[in-house]
């Protein structure tokens, strides 16, 4: 990656580079590259050329439902009959331009054409079956659903610095704002989509960098800046086949890739190009086969007409003819080829020895696939791709439509031949005696055109006496015959067997979708469908997510390379306002829950990221808010309501609650420094070592008090006669002294010395206790 300010360093900005392409005297490393960009671009476009009917057969098969709407007007067609008269129908058809629904009137009694039209509608309609679209839209549904999630790209530093996921985060945000203003998820899906479509999808940056400026108070500020991309159809891009397709992502192979179009001289002499005067026209325009190319894709047409001013002049005029070859003002509706290639070149080598010595990728505008519009160098590789089932030695990739396309002619062939048989079954012949009914009578009134013979009441004479005469009766005069009715239970069978062999071999199963097929029996089978299709699909989902690295790759080379607006993000308050100013970043807001963060740009580099951890790799934030809540209920019990609640309301911000639903932390007593709290703590135990020993001394005074007026009482009481050889015993002693009542406690503001369970220092001890 090279930044902008490197480009420009270089002379590698487009404005430095107008100067050796747009001149009448290039220099010959500049012409020796224009003509490899021409050569490789002509054979690009040759290539979709020869192959453009792979991708043809796809999108007919893919816009199925638009081919078969002819069904849906017949309708419309009976009732501007019932409503107006079939020649008010006759008069719609003809001007829809759907003539296979008329036919030629035929007068009943010479048999020769009237030279008008009358309706021929069918009664049964050919039905086209859907099984390859689908199909697809249900495999590509599951990819894209597991791969939508918010935000839609989440990077992740490879090195985990407490910096490195500072500075991911922020960018992570900024990436979402990206996305949501330019519908990343929308090209994600689309590109998917592609893929599945057409095996590949090429995916281009349609420009260095998009930015729309905010005006506020007469003031330009930084507004809608990003990268937007283009997704040109298969048919009208090339690549570099000397490396495998797949090797653009990581930028270890491919080295050019590109797409064309055609648009019209006004549009491109409008813009802002380079060398528009030196712009001839494209010999592939007078191309029969390329104008077969644009009537079948039906992506664009050439226009046609003759050059202005041919015919007035000699074929020998050369200066005349000469200027003819360009375009002029008065060529606007003419059509030009218009290339944008991609090239990864060394500029040293092939441009300047004053440039750096290193491969930079080119973004090269070309007019008729020769004179360059515009030139720029790119801070990363200007392309990217999402494959399906690649292989690497195809220079075509397959797909899965192009997979279920026999299944879905097949198919239609089945439904095709069943809808034959019961049109044969519905034929019939009925016989009539022409010497009783007369031929004309018959073709105008019972051939029914146009259900006449249901809407009106017919009469037909006849003379009673001639049917006697020839021994006729009149319920003989019509012998109707049947053909033998054909069996369409073979087809249906068919069918079954048709779609069972689909999902075996195409690895798709309604399971896709959540759903069980009809031939399924048992719970196992179930089981055993499911294993198979999801095995396949997680294949083709490694590849989608490989696409996904890539996109996220460009974007964030992109933004750090020409990206102006700082990155917002709310930031919780574990950053302290030092580290986030250490680390380039400012506070905008400071919040209870969280500050928001303003980081320019430039401060946002990190040397990699961890890769693939979007879509279902991705473990998503409400998972990990639930696992989160069953931690943090577990320590509840042993740990303070200060600790717990922020936990909680993290663990609510991963689940996405709203701002609102938060828990508010306890008020906190402001407490002293440490130094005052030991001091205050110890002055407070040597009063209590006061107290104690008051307490105690008067204890024990009052317990002698009483021992001594006890003996005294006692003192004038015989004595017991005692044991020879033992000393008398004073009659009238207690027993003792009573136990001590308890120390009141003193109350402590938190835990510590003198609390139970810790024990007093030696200062603090009372003295004779």
């Amino acid at each position: 990656m090279i930044s902008a300010q490197d480009l420009k360093k270089y002379g590698l900005d487009p404005e430095a580079l107008k100067k050796l392409f747009d001149t009448d005297k290039p220099s010959d490393e500049v012409r020796r590259l224009t003509k490899r960009w021409s050569a490789r671009a002509q054979a690009g476009q040759d290539f979709n050329l020869a192959n453009y009917r792979l991708y043809l057969a796809i999108d007919r098969a893919w816009d199925t439902g638009f081919h078969q709407s002819t069904q849906t007007l017949i309708s419309i067609i009976k009732d501007l009959v019932e409503s107006q008269n079939e020649a008010a129908a006759v008069s719609a058809i003809q001007k829809w331009n759907m003539p296979f629904l008329l036919a030629a009137d035929v007068d009943p009694k010479t048999g020769q054409p009237t030279g008008r039209s009358r309706l021929s509608l069918p009664a049964l309609y050919s039905i086209i079956i859907a099984l390859a679209r689908a199909y697809t839209l249900m495999r590509v549904a599951r990819l894209v659903n597991e791969r939508t999630q918010v935000p839609i790209f989440k990077y992740e530093p490879a090195y985990q610095t407490h910096l490195n996921k500072l500075k991911a985060e922020i960018f992570t945000q900024r990436a979402d704002l990206m996305s949501r203003e330019f519908g990343y998820g929308a090209t994600v899906g689309q590109a998917i989509q592609y893929a599945g479509m057409y095996g590949h999808q090429l995916q281009f940056v349609e420009e260095e960098w998009y930015r729309n400026r905010d005006y506020a108070e007469g003031e330009a500020h930084p507004g809608k800046e990003g990268l937007r991309f283009v997704m040109p159809h298969p048919s009208r891009t090339y690549y570099d086949i000397d490396h495998p397709l797949w090797t653009i992502n990581t930028d270890t192979g491919v080295r050019y890739a590109g797409y064309w179009r055609v648009t019209t001289w006004g549009s491109v002499s409008s813009g802002k190009w380079w060398n528009l005067d030196r712009v001839k026209k494209s010999s592939r325009t007078s191309s029969a086969d390329w104008n077969l190319y644009f009537q079948t894709t039906g992506q664009c047409r050439l226009a046609s007409g003759t050059p202005t001013g041919s015919g007035m002049f000699s074929q020998i005029d050369r200066e005349r003819n000469i200027e003819e070859q360009f375009y002029s003002r008065a060529d606007d509706d003419q059509p030009v080829w218009m290339t944008e290639h991609f090239e990864k070149i060394n500029p040293h080598r092939e441009l300047s020895d004053k440039m750096p010595d290193t491969d930079l990728w080119f973004r090269v505008v070309l007019a008729s696939d020769t004179c360059p519009l515009y030139v720029a160098a790119l801070p990363d590789r200007g392309a990217c791709v999402w494959l399906w089932e690649p292989t690497d030695n195809r220079s075509i990739q397959p797909s899965m439509m192009l997979e279920l396309l026999p299944y879905q002619d097949h198919a239609t062939n089945l439904i095709s031949q069943g809808i034959l048989s019961i049109k044969q079954a519905l034929a019939n012949v009925t016989l009539f005696d022409e010497d009783v009914v007369n031929r004309e009578a018959v073709s105008r009134d019972i051939e029914n055109p146009n259900e006449v013979f249901y809407r009106k009441l017919n009469f037909w004479p006849f003379s009673g006496r001639k049917m006697q005469r020839q021994q006729a009766n009149i319920d003989g005069i019509f012998h109707p015959f049947r053909f033998p009715p054909q069996d369409i239970g073979g087809h249906l069978t068919l069918l079954a067997q048709l779609l069972t062999m689909l999902e075996r071999v195409a690895g798709v199963s309604v399971q896709d979708v959540g759903g069980y097929a009809s031939h399924e029996q048992s719970a196992e089978e179930v089981r055993i469908s499911h294993a198979s299709t999801s095995q396949r699909s997680e294949y083709v989902g490694l590849w989608c997510d490989r696409g996904v690295e890539a996109m996220k790759s460009i974007i964030y080379s992109y933004t750090m390379s020409y990206g102006t607006s700082e990155a917002y993000a709310f930031i919780d308050k574990s950053y302290t306002e030092e580290y986030l100013k250490k680390a380039g970043f400012r506070i905008v807001d400071a919040g209870e829950d969280g500050n928001l963060v303003a980081a320019p740009i430039e401060n946002l580099r990190v040397e990699s990221f961890i890769a693939q951890r979007d879509g279902p790799n991705r473990v998503p934030w409400s998972q990990i808010g639930t696992q989160m809540v069953q931690l943090v209920t577990g320590m509840a019990g042993s740990a303070p309501p200060e600790q717990i609640i922020p936990l909680l309301n993290l663990a609510l911000d991963a689940m996405q609650m709203p701002r609102e639903f938060r828990l508010k932390a306890p008020p906190t007593e402001p407490r002293e420094k440490p130094e005052d709290l030991k001091a205050w703590v110890l002055e407070q135990l040597k009063a209590l070592a006061g107290q104690a020993k008051e307490y105690v001394g008067a204890q024990q005074k009052s317990l002698l008090q009483q021992i001594q007026a006890e003996l005294s009482a006692q003192a004038a009481q015989t004595p017991p006669p005692l044991p020879a050889g033992l000393p008398a015993m004073p009659a009238g002693l207690p027993p003792g002294p009573e136990p001590l009542p308890p120390m009141p406690p003193m109350p402590l503001p938190f835990p510590g010395p003198g609390a139970p369970g810790v024990p007093l220092p030696p200062e603090a001890m009372p003295i004779g206790l």
